[in-house]
């Protein structure tokens, strides 16, 4: 009985968890098998606590009370745990819900190695003080302008730098910040003499919205990738949202830099047209393409240009993971990686709705599974007397 229990509770745990995972991201087919499951991990924890206390008993001296306790309480745990199986299977299979551990079509492979590079990397160089992961990024920062009645964004800075962190903690294993510096190098006036300084928790990121179009801002003189965050401005309070956007930068027309440009006769313009030419086809030539292939364009390169900006959302996502996982990207299970590589931006306003009407929590709020200690807890007990081995 012992086995089964403790083979039926790593069972059971590891489906608790992606429940939880798919309704908060707005599955609300599941909002009612998250009762059932929450009713069910409320009993394995007071197992566990039961368990705690009977160690220490047993420790003093062997009571066959307690045993026949124990006995009687796996007993009624396992009976719940079978019962909820085939509710949480028939829950699961009617929801329609994708627990595969395939990545999501959107995700780029490449991007996404990178990106895991630079979040191993810091792990492996962080030594309890502040450690960068990644690059600094050159970006644009938008947020909500509150003044007005509809939703509208403003220009918060024009130019900043962005860096993710892992920051110590005393509680926590895996913890990170994102710092916006702003900077002055933006052709602008500033009235203040120092730049401002933005912190945000990554642990507060609720969600994560990719677009290639500047639209989702509604902002009209701009088309470029953004990447919108929704976070907690504070721990205690749970309805104080703060929107933050992000928009690689670019020098505004008639900057300085331009004006210089703009001074080049066309004989100039046509020396280092030729020179660049020349030099694309010596690369071209030395690194022998196959038959047919032409010489990269320049707006190849213009195409790539959101390449950055992707890669801060997939640090994100993968310093997200870790953070509310409190373990590394190399243990985590494909379900939990693929659910948390999902765009948020390709979710269907059907969807948000449903979640927003069902109260729905979104996809970073902290999920504690069933305690993994049970097992090494039930190993420890020997309970020859009753023949539960």
């Amino acid at each position: 009985m012992k086995r089964k229990l403790q083979l039926r509770i790593e069972i059971v745990t590891g489906a608790i968890d992606l429940i939880k995972l798919v309704a908060a991201r707005g599955n609300s087919n599941l909002q009612s098998t998250l009762e059932l499951t929450s009713d069910l991990t409320n009993d394995i924890y007071e197992f566990d606590d039961f368990l705690a206390k009977l160690t220490d008993e047993l420790e003093k001296g062997k009571d066959s009370d307690s045993i026949k306790e124990v006995q009687d309480y796996m007993k009624f745990l396992l009976t719940k745990i079978e019962e909820a199986i085939p509710l949480i299977n028939l829950a699961l299979t009617t929801s329609g819900a994708n627990l595969t551990g395939g990545l999501p079509s959107t995700v780029s492979p490449g991007r996404l190695l990178q990106a895991s590079n630079y979040v191993t990397l810091a792990d492996s160089n962080f030594k309890d003080s502040k450690q960068q992961v990644g690059p600094a990024f050159d970006l644009t920062l938008f947020q909500i302008f509150s003044g007005s009645s509809n939703v509208s964004w403003k220009e918060e800075m024009a130019r900043c730098t962005v860096k993710v962190m892992r920051v110590p903690s005393k509680n926590l294993e895996y913890s990170y910040k994102l710092i916006v510096t702003e900077s002055f190098d933006d052709d602008r006036y500033h009235d203040s003499s120092e730049p401002s300084v933005k912190e945000l928790d990554v642990a507060h990121v609720r969600r994560l919205f990719f677009s290639a179009s500047s639209k989702l801002l509604r902002l009209e003189d701009r088309n470029c990738p953004v990447l919108i965050l929704k976070a907690k401005k504070s721990s205690e309070k749970e309805d104080d949202i703060e929107w933050t956007a992000f928009s690689e930068y670019s020098k505004a027309p008639g900057s300085d830099s331009e004006d210089e440009e703009e001074n080049f006769s066309e004989e100039d313009n046509d020396r280092v047209t030729r020179k660049v030419n020349a030099a694309r086809n010596l690369l071209y030539a030395n690194n022998t393409p196959a038959v047919g292939k032409e010489p990269p364009k320049l707006s190849e390169s213009i195409e790539n240009s959101s390449t950055s900006l992707s890669l801060l959302e997939y640090i994100l996502r993968l310093c997200a993971l870790q953070g509310n996982d409190q373990q590394s990207i190399l243990k985590v299970t494909d379900e939990r990686l693929a659910i948390y590589l999902a765009d948020e931006s390709s979710e269907s306003q059907k969807s948000r709705s449903k979640r927003e009407a069902s109260g729905g929590k979104d996809w970073k709020k902290s999920i504690s599974p069933p305690p993994a200690e049970i097992t090494s807890k039930l190993n420890n007990l020997t309970l020859t007397e009753t023949g539960l081995e």
